[in-house]
């Protein structure tokens, strides 16, 4: 169980930086929004927190992703943050 964990956030890592690499661009077109990402892509930009995780729920179900807001600001979204396989 544990590497699988270790597995997750490792991908949640690479997902962040990989976000952290393309905020300056994405900050234009789609600032205040959500990306949901996996595997350092973003699958799409979601209005609301809600939105983006009904689409990881729909189109990644038991696979692990991250949803970041899209801001220069620092927050945490907690749980949202990290992995979550929705099973």
């Amino acid at each position: 169980m544990s590497n699988k964990i270790s597995k997750q956030q490792r991908q949640v890592n690479a997902n962040y930086e990989y976000f952290q690499a393309i905020l300056p661009d994405i900050l234009r077109t789609h600032r205040g929004k959500y990306a949901l990402l996996q595997n350092c892509k973003s699958l799409g930009y979601y209005d609301t927190l809600e939105d983006a995780t009904e689409a990881a729920r729909v189109f990644l179900p038991g696979k692990a992703y991250s949803i970041q807001e899209v801001t220069n600001t620092v927050i945490d979204l907690g749980h949202f943050s990290h992995v979550d396989s929705l099973v």
